[in-house]
């Protein structure tokens, strides 16, 4: 995690390096009778660091010494972001014209022939996965026919069937759409065999999965079954397993196909990044910012109840605090002040429901939470269930466990520091909108 960055932390101390070659030598001794592709699930929440993982297992994957040791002559790596294409072409057809376009423009690659056999195999997916029936065709599928065509776009008229019967290499490719699917995965497995030898592996990393729309996500798992399955790769998939476990029940709930049960049939080896403790994290950012910035223990334990031990969330506090300290100090804002409005500054970043709340009821919002709170700790459910009753907009904040623990923070020292007072509250939103901050 480089400092003022977004990328994810390698610190020693988070045990990735170890594992990434784990996972890299687990991976290819799993395919090393080349019976067909292996699917590697690395599964985390937003910023738990899937994507820093995976950049250290391509890193290792090319490595000689690690090529040596399994036997192998090549990998060749291929990374894919499918959320670029969310939304704007089919996602099974970006991923293969991705995988295509990647080994036909690899400088190693002299070969003419399998140059040619890209090319065709590419127009033929693309053609496939678009109506050419449908006008859309033309704008959709024009920019994958380009990179392998001398073909001039520009010059072709409205009407497609002027352009197909102009080009003899995509009336052959037309002639043969509807046999592609049943052909293209013997295929594929040619080509990639072609590029990588009998002896080596292409390795796919897609990344980020999860930030796609839950249906197109599936999509991308299916297409590695449905065209990808018996070519000698591996691939690497980095995704919060609970999206797609929530996107497979919604679209089976009448199948009786839950998402542990498909992802097991998906993806062969499960990975869950484990969860940080406190000391993990802290030399990980202590690492980033190379001591540059410094967190008080008050405020780093709140932290660490807001994130759940996120680097990314942690990171992206830590720098937002930093501004927020400097700034506070230069209009005289008083030190026993900072850790009520680094709470403030937790809520916003990580409950901004809550957030948007607090100036609710002339500030006294949070007071009667806290009240709420109180009476779930003291076990006075009589007394619980009036107040509920009466403030039927805490509830929803009451039944969330985590932030509810959050705001007890420690046991000894409930809810210090305490920002449930009203008149002070809003002094402290005040102080925070003055700063930059709401």
């Amino acid at each position: 995690m480089s400092q003022y960055t977004d990328s994810a932390s390698s610190n020693p101390s988070l045990n990735f390096d170890l594992y990434a070659e784990e996972l890299s030598q687990i991976a290819i001794k799993a395919t090393t009778s080349n019976e067909g592709a292996f699917t590697v699930g690395v599964f985390g929440s937003w910023g738990s660091g899937k994507t820093t993982l995976m950049r250290l297992i391509q890193k290792k994957l090319i490595e000689k010494d690690f090529l040596k040791k399994h036997g192998l002559n090549q990998c060749k790596t291929i990374w894919f972001n499918p959320w670029k294409f969310d939304e704007k072409e089919a996602l099974w057809n970006a991923l293969i014209q991705t995988i295509l376009l990647k080994i036909k423009d690899d400088p190693d690659i002299n070969n003419k022939q399998i140059q040619e056999n890209i090319k065709k195999l590419a127009i033929s997916i693309g053609l496939h996965a678009y109506d050419i029936s449908k006008e859309i065709f033309l704008g959709l599928i024009k920019k994958q026919v380009k990179i392998y065509t001398d073909v001039n776009f520009d010059s072709i008229t409205s009407s497609s069937s002027e352009f197909f019967f102009s080009n003899s290499e995509l009336i052959e490719l037309l002639n043969q759409h509807y046999k592609t699917v049943n052909k293209f995965e013997e295929d594929f497995k040619d080509i990639v065999e072609e590029y990588v030898g009998k002896e080596g592996k292409l390795i796919v990393f897609i990344d980020d999965l999860d930030r796609c729309l839950p249906e197109n996500a599936l999509t991308i798992l299916e297409s590695l079954k449905l065209y990808l399955d018996q070519a000698n790769c591996i691939f690497f998939i980095g995704l919060d397993k609970r999206v797609i476990e929530q996107a497979v029940n919604q679209r089976y709930r009448n199948d009786n196909i839950t998402g542990k049960e498909y992802i097991e049939k998906m993806i062969q080896l499960n990975f869950f990044l484990p969860e940080k403790d406190s000391d993990m994290v802290k030399s990980a950012v202590q690492d980033s910012f190379k001591g540059l910035i410094a967190i008080e223990d008050e405020i780093w334990n709140m932290v660490m109840r807001a994130t759940k031990g996120n680097i990314r969330k942690t990171k992206q506090f830590i720098i937002a605090w930093d501004i927020i300290q400097k700034i506070a100090l230069k209009l005289q804002v008083e030190k026993n002040m900072f850790p009520k409005l680094a709470k403030i500054l937790l809520i916003q970043m990580n409950y901004p429901e809550l957030y948007d709340a607090l100036p609710k009821d002339n500030y006294y919002f949070m007071e009667t939470l806290k009240t709420i709170i109180q009476a779930h700790r003291n076990r006075q459910d009589k007394s619980l269930g009036n107040h509920l009753a009466a403030n039927p907009d805490c509830e929803k904040f009451y039944n969330d466990i985590d932030l509810r623990n959050f705001l007890i923070g420690d046991s000894n020292e409930p809810f210090k520091p305490d920002i449930s007072e009203p008149e002070e509250l809003r002094n402290l939103l005040k102080k925070l909108s003055q700063i930059g901050v709401g």
